[in-house]
Parts: C-alpha cells; structure tokens; sequence
C-alpha cells in the first residue's frame, strides 16, 4: 500500500499560503495605488484652483507616464481613457488644440468592452473640434454620443455653442432653452442663452437668465458621490479643493457675462456695478482673469479713463503671454480696440481690431470684429471702408443687433445717394 504523499499535501499547502500572500499583498498595492490616485487628485485640483497651469501640465505628465502597474490596470480596465480625456482638455486650455485633439483621439481608442466613459469622451472631443473651427466634426461626435443616450443636456450645450459660434443665434438659444427644462446644473446653458439673447439685442432676457445661483460642488457632484469620496480626511480635502476650483469658474463666470451685456447696451454704470462683483469673486482662474481685464479695460474706455484702460490692457497683454492662445490673443486685441474706440484713439482702435480679424475663427467673431472695424473706420473719416464692412455684415445673414445697426448706417448713407446692398 502506497504511503500518502506528505510532501506533495505540505507543498499544496504552502502553495495555497503562497497564493494568499500575493493576494493580500496585491490587495494592498492596489490600496496603495489608489491612494496614490487620490492624492493626484488632490494636487490636481489645488493646481487648478490656484491656476497654476503650466504646473498642472507637469502634473498630468506624471500621471499618464506612472510606472505603477496596478493602477494602469485598473484605469484600463474601469476608467479606460478618462486620464488621456482630462489631459485633452487641460491641453485645450493651454491653446494646443491640435496636440488635444491626439490625446482625445488617444482616450477613445483605447475603449473596447467598457464603454461607459465613451459619451463624456465623445463630448470633450465635440468640444475640442468646436474650438477648432470644425463645426461638422464635432457635430459626428455629438451624434455618436446622443446614440450612446448620454446626457441631453451636457450635448445640448456643445451643440448650442457650435451654433452661437456660426451664428445662428435663435437656434443656439432654443438648445440652451431645452437643455434647461432637463437637468441641472444649468450654469453652462444660462451662459449659453445670454450669451445668444444679449447677440440678438435682448439685453434684459440676457440679465434675465443670469439671475440665478451659480453651481457648487454639491450640486454638481451629487450626494452619493460625496459619501463615496470624503469618507476620510484626504477625500475631504479633495472635496474641499474641487469646490474651490468649481467657485473660481461659476461665480465670477456669471459676473463678467452680465458685464458683457451691459456693454453691448452701453450701460456703463452697471457695467462696472458687476465687475466690481466679479473682481470681489475671482480667485486665480487665468481664463476668468483675461476676461475681466477685457471688459475692465472697455469700461475704463466708456469712462474716458485712458490712465486706467492703459493700466488693464498692460496687464492683459502680460497674461496673454503667459497664456497665448489663439482665442485670448483674439480676446486681447478685440477688447483693445473697443477701448480705444471710446477713447477716440482711431489709429489705434483699427490697428488693434484689424490683428483680432486676423485671428478671428468662428463666423460671429469675424461678424462682431468687422462691426466695430466699420464703426472705427468711420470715425476715422474712411467712409468707403466703412461702409464695404457694413455691408459685409448684412450680407452674413447673422441676426444680431449689429446686424440691425449695420443696416441703419446703410438707411442714412442711402440718402447720401449711395446705393444700400442686397439683403
């Protein structure tokens, strides 16, 4: 009769302690990288928060290069994408759409059986693509995405925006207004039809949907997603350091969109009523900052104050260096002309909106630079000129006010004996 094997029952044993060792031990270095993860996080969002962009850029190089295996596998596995998506975004900010959009492209290769993060991807793709001028591109996105059922509202807003940027201004309005009756938060959306409505002329529909109070963390994240983060002191510190880059954006945000109607109105009193409010909002978002020194800078030109608008536009152009995008090297020079304009400096004010047209994009930033070119044309005495932008701007079919305005010129220089252009 065969003796039991002894050594075999010991090495099955051993075996089976062994296996367990390397589970418990596999346990914890996935505890280990994933806490890791959270403390990215963290670093991430005080980056953001602070606006230390060209800092959080290094950031995010760590992530996407992190020799941790463990972690790799589980992003690949449960959140394929997502840290190739946030990059994208982050690299859009900084003006590299063209790198932006190799990363987004990147994000969505690499889902395969895991598509749930396949519509927020698709979203910031359609938005990159918006950016960049290439509105049919980003439209396929968004269709991809409304095929996968994601968000109505969220692809209500890149849609809308796209038609904001070529004009066609009530259908930008009617997305925003659906996407409101669907789901909150709505900042963007509110944004988004002011934005159309103050275009249009409707400067107190546009103060109208900025009546509201800004988004904070809790709404947009939503309880159970609080539960499942802030359950120790550094989730509570990923929290806390979100909402604050959250309030750098949504406050000051609403703010400056309601000093943008108030100086397409001409109302410069409440114009710098909600500067003073947004400067007493704003933290350290550069893109928020840009945009207060452009409207500060029109509204110390409408107040005739040439020592105060010099003193904005110098710290523009300074950040503009720091962050030369195309869009705020737009921003920069449009906003120097208009403040030129109402300090009657011409030469300056067609030299500044001739370099913005230049850089101008979408149809409604060569519409809305080309108005305020004729209008300082004309006050530099160049009638011809004036009038051959005025009528490029009736014939964009873009129903804005300056539209409107453009058509009244042609009214009163018709009786001058010139003849108006086809409309």
């Amino acid at each position: 009769m065969p003796r039991p094997n002894i050594v075999s029952g010991v090495g099955t044993t051993a075996l089976i302690a062994l296996v367990a060792l390397f589970l418990i031990a596999l346990s914890s270095w996935l505890v280990a990288d994933l806490e890791h993860a959270r403390r990215w996080s963290l670093k991430r969002a005080e980056l953001g928060a602070q606006g230390r962009w060209n800092e959080l850029d290094e950031h995010f190089q760590e992530r996407l290069t992190s020799p941790r295996p463990l972690l790799w596998l589980y992003r690949r596995i449960f959140v394929p994408g997502l840290g190739e998506g946030d990059y994208a975004l982050h690299r859009s900010n900084l003006g590299d759409d063209e790198g932006a959009l190799k990363w987004i492209n990147q994000a969505i290769r690499k889902i395969t059986f895991n598509k749930a993060n396949l519509p927020t991807l698709l979203r910031a793709r359609a938005l990159i693509l918006t950016r960049m001028g290439k509105y049919e591109e980003a439209k396929a996105s968004i269709t991809q995405a409304r095929s996968i059922n994601s968000s109505r509202a969220s692809l209500n807003n890149i849609e809308g925006l796209i038609e904001l940027y070529l004009g066609n201004l009530d259908r930008a309005l009617a997305l925003a207004q659906e996407g409101m009756n669907l789901e909150d938060p709505k900042d963007a959306l509110r944004l988004l039809a002011a934005g159309a409505l103050r275009l249009q002329g409707r400067f107190q529909e546009a103060i109208n949907a900025l009546v509201y109070d800004p988004t904070r963390l809790s709404a947009a994240f939503g309880p159970a997603n609080f539960k499942d983060i802030g359950y120790d002191q550094l989730g509570q510190r990923l929290i806390l350091k979100m909402d604050q880059e959250v309030a750098s954006i949504f406050p000051p945000g609403r703010e400056l969109a309601m000093a943008e109607v108030f100086l397409d109105a001409g109302d410069t009193e409440n114009l710098q009523r909600a500067l003073d409010r947004a400067e007493g909002e704003m933290q350290s978002n550069p893109a928020i900052q840009i945009i207060y020194l452009c409207l500060q800078a029109c509204s110390c030109g409408l107040q005739e104050d040439a020592t105060g608008t010099e003193k904005n536009l110098a710290q523009l152009r300074d950040l503009s260096t720091k962050l030369p995008t195309r869009s705020v090297r737009f921003q920069t020079h449009y906003a120097a002309g208009r403040a030129y304009l109402s300090l009657q400096r011409t030469d300056l004010a067609l030299s500044e909106f001739q370099t913005a047209t230049n850089l101008a994009v979408h149809p409604v930033e060569r519409h809305s630079t080309d108005y305020w070119l004729a209008r300082a044309a004309k006050a530099a005495g160049d009638g011809p000129r004036a009038m051959a932008l005025f009528q490029a701007i009736v014939q964009s079919r873009i129903a804005s006010w300056m539209n409107a305005d453009a058509q009244k010129h042609f009214s009163r220089h018709e009786e001058g004996g010139c003849q108006r252009p086809e409309t």
